[in-house]
């Protein structure tokens, strides 16, 4: 692949194709097969009618300043047409034109050089293979002249500088303007100053004129002249191409510090987050504490009731002594049944709340859920849950007494001890506190021994639910610990998985932003540079 080819294909690539199209356009009057004369000069100096002296023609001459440019060539067809906004192509039969291949371009620009850019100046430069400059002698070698006149000869083009108007100067006058401006480019190697005298340009013969243009031809080298306008164009269109392609890397750079901000600042939130599971499990004990709250609050409304039953048994019994030491504490273990089935119930029920509650909020707040192993039903069957026998604390129906006779009885509830010292242990309790015994009661079996028990009902009920109340709390407790213990495991797996989401889609963006394709570019633009600096 060539210069240019690969020049094209680099442009494509960077989405730049105006930067090769202004390149080709630069570079297509280099490839004119004819030696190119230019005619230079401010406007209003003389340019055109140094042409007709030169080629004997009758050109327009105005003496109002035009932006306007004649460019001469040999041709059978002596037709006008324009050239371009800025050029008039003429085609004329002059044998002198056809012998050496030239082509005469009158450049008439009214340059400001504050406003002048390198490429522009280029493209002015670039048009010559050898020059003519005319300085208006009576304003000789000012800024712009100096500015052209130096570019001239840094870009080593051959070129002979006229005095225009010098008829318009004393002998005096002309012969200091003459060494001035001599002396101001006897340094310059490619330029040189022609004297014809205080000579009208009309009046100054074709022959000087052109014995002066084949003096300059023998001193052109335009292949290399123009080889090297060509390698500034090129460098000049890579410097664009640089330029777009240091931009995408830039962009892709930034992108990718963008893409590390943004995973860290997720990673930041991630661990300001950890607050907000502290509040879910300061809540899940409060919600399991109110359950306990709730449990006492419930068998305390039931003790009136448990009162009423009891006294009631009292009231009708027969035998004291018999319903004391048998009857009673059977009479009360069925009546705790039931009140354990309720509570049961709605400790279920209060559960099953604080289960749906934790997996809304985590599902709101984290986008996750979780599933409890120990009484709380797997996070697909949430919806078939209909009544607290999904969730059971203790389960009624495997309840077993064990009695032994005159001592304390061994309650189990679901594998869990409910009274440590059974029933019988605490109606032996009361009745010591009271002093209600079994030898008292053997000999006395009166309504005064009724109304003795009576009175110590409310605190057997209360011993009773009392241990209730720590069998309850201690499964509450033991969830409690079990829920908090996953809701933690969860967390640390949340988080982790959260990180790791973060870090790939962290790799993914900073891959689909990586600059290496454009870097690949900009080793093809240095590659390209480097054969321009050769």
């Amino acid at each position: 692949m060539n210069t240019k080819e690969l020049l094209k294909q680099i442009a494509v690539e960077l989405e730049r194709p105006t930067v090769y199209d202004e390149f080709q356009n630069n570079v297509a009057g280099l490839k004119s097969p004819k030696t190119r004369l230019c005619i230079i000069g401010q406007p209003n100096c003389g340019k055109t009618t140094l042409i007709n002296t030169l080629l004997s023609l009758d050109l327009p001459v105005s003496s109002i300043s035009s932006n306007k440019g004649y460019v001469v060539t040999y041709g059978e067809n002596t037709e006008d047409r324009a050239l371009d906004n800025d050029s008039l192509y003429i085609h004329v039969k002059n044998e002198w034109l056809n012998k050496h291949s030239l082509e005469i371009i009158e450049l008439n620009h009214d340059v400001v050089l504050d406003e002048l850019s390198q490429i522009e100046l280029c493209k002015i430069l670039s048009q010559c293979d050898v020059c003519i400059y005319l300085m208006n002698s009576q304003a000789a070698f000012n800024r712009t002249d100096k500015f052209i006149l130096q570019n001239l000869n840094e870009v080593t083009l051959p070129t002979s500088v006229i005095l225009s108007r010098a008829d318009l100067l004393s002998d005096d006058d002309y012969i200091q303007v003459l060494e001035y401006v001599k002396n101001n480019l006897s340094e310059l190697t490619y330029v040189s100053v022609v004297d014809f005298a205080r000579a009208h340009l009309n009046s100054i013969g074709a022959d000087l004129l052109i014995s002066n243009v084949e003096d300059l031809l023998t001193k052109a080298n335009s292949a290399t002249t123009r080889g090297n306008f060509e390698n500034f164009y090129l460098g000049y269109a890579l410097s664009k191409l640089f330029e777009a392609c240091q931009s995408n890397i830039l962009a892709c750079q930034e992108k990718q510090e963008n893409v590390k901000k943004l995973a860290t600042s997720k990673k930041n939130d991630l661990r300001n987050k950890s607050t907000e599971w502290l509040k879910i499990e300061t809540q899940l004990r409060e919600r399991l504490s109110d359950t306990s709250n709730k449990l006492r609050q419930f068998l305390t409304s039931r003790e009136s009731d448990m009162l009423r039953r009891l006294s009631h048994d009292v009231d009708v019994c027969g035998d004291v002594k018999l319903f004391w030491e048998k009857d009673f504490q059977f009479r009360l273990e069925e009546l705790m049944k039931l009140e354990i089935q309720s509570a049961t119930q709605m400790v279920n029920q209060e559960l099953i709340k604080t289960i749906q509650w934790l997996q809304d909020s985590l599902l709101k707040q984290f986008k996750c859920r979780i599933s409890m192993a120990s009484g709380i039903t797997n996070e697909n069957h949430i919806d078939s849950m209909t009544s607290a026998s999904n969730v059971e604390i203790s389960d009624t129906n495997k309840l077993k007494i064990v009695t032994r006779i005159g001592t304390a009885a061994t309650v189990i509830a679901a594998g869990a001890l409910f009274a440590t010292s059974g029933i019988g242990g605490i109606i032996m309790a009361v009745s010591m506190v009271s002093g209600i015994g079994a030898e008292f009661l053997m000999r006395k079996q009166t309504n005064d021994s009724k109304e003795n028990i009576k009175k110590h009902l409310p605190e057997i009920i209360n011993r009773a639910q009392l241990q209730v109340v720590t069998d309850f709390d201690q499964k509450i407790q033991g969830l409690t610990n079990e829920f908090i213990t996953q809701l933690q495991t969860l967390k640390k797996e949340w988080e982790d998985s959260s990180i790791k989401s973060i870090e790939q889609e962290e790799a993914i963006a900073i891959y689909n932003f990586s600059p290496a394709k454009w870097e690949n570019v900009m080793s093809r633009i240095n590659q390209l540079s480097e054969i321009v600096l050769k």
